[in-house]
């Protein structure tokens, strides 16, 4: 066992950030006096037939190849069901965050206006759904990797990319000092707060964002065979709940959705309806990752 396991001490088990606790709000403070971030974050994913990951993760294409049925379905993430989040986006004037994994840019070639378009954000989010970063990486592998990203997105967007968001969130050890080397601002893998924080990479320091995947569709509607209904409806309840405790700091309400999932229609007519719904609640903004990072560092202390 190492040494430094053996050792206890007060605080954390690392130096990502430093110990802090419930009391100790991140300071974070949104325009007009707002209590919710209301972030959006739509995942275009690109699922190749004969890929599969490292180890189990969910969504994935998990039956013996060729696995005609789920690949394709998956495809209505890139076609039909993304088209439909899109309008309802627009047409709603949601300012919106997309995480856009590299090969899906090539299913995506006629839709890449509302990419393109200041009013929402674009994350990079890796190579394709079963491209994990795992320890099994080497070091400069994953920083081609993370680079390639990167330039492809902005190259092909005509825009900086500065956010990341592994596929199924997960990381090697070399994760988050390769996004710092590489320029990267943000990152959305973590879990752990409702409010951005920074985090202390070997190089530069990052600001943990809110895109949770225990709040997604993926994880409720997928995973735990929540009802559709019932997954919206819980969505709103919590964000009147938070908008009541009037002594508590303003969050971030992240809202990660996969066109898969919710762009199908007998989900699609539900999720844009508690789209308009919570938009109509005094007290919360929709907002985009990029313009959080921005609000977050001018409520910092020596920023």
């Amino acid at each position: 066992m190492p040494e430094q396991a053996t050792v206890r001490r007060r605080g954390l088990d690392h130096d990502l950030f430093p110990f802090r606790t419930i009391r100790d709000a991140v300071p974070f403070r949104l325009p007009d006096d707002a209590r919710i971030a209301f972030n959006l974050i739509v995942v275009l994913q690109r699922f190749h037939i004969e890929a599969k990951p490292p180890f189990p993760v969910p969504g994935m294409i998990d039956r013996p190849y060729p696995d005609v049925g789920n690949t394709t379905q998956r495809e209505v993430g890139l076609r039909s069901g993304f088209w439909r989040i899109r309008d309802a986006v627009e047409q709603l004037g949601i300012s919106a965050t997309f995480v856009v994994e590299r090969d899906a840019l090539a299913l995506l070639e006629g839709d890449l206006d509302i990419l393109r378009n200041g009013r929402h954000d674009v994350v990079a989010g890796g190579l394709h759904a079963a491209r994990l970063h795992t320890a099994a990486m080497s070091v400069d592998e994953e920083r081609e990797i993370i680079r390639d990203c990167r330039d492809t997105l902005t190259r092909t967007l005509g825009r900086p990319v500065t956010g990341w968001r592994s596929p199924s969130c997960a990381q090697s050890p070399a994760t988050l000092d390769l996004l710092a080397e590489e320029g990267f601002a943000y990152c959305g893998d973590y879990n752990n707060d409702d409010r951005p924080y920074v985090m202390a990479a070997k190089t530069a320091n990052l600001v943990a964002m809110p895109m949770h995947h225990f709040s997604s569709d993926l994880h409720n509607l997928i995973v735990m065979k929540q009802p559709t209904e019932m997954f919206f409806d819980s969505i709103e309840k919590g964000a009147r709940w938070i908008l009541g405790r009037k002594t508590e700091p303003a969050i971030v309400l992240p809202l990660v959705v996969h066109p898969w999932i919710t762009g199908v229609p007998h989900r699609f007519h539900r999720f844009k309806s508690f789209l308009a719904d919570l938009l109509k609640l005094e007290g919360l903004v929709s907002t985009s990752c990029g313009r959080l990072a921005g609000v977050f560092a001018k409520g910092r202390p020596g920023t």
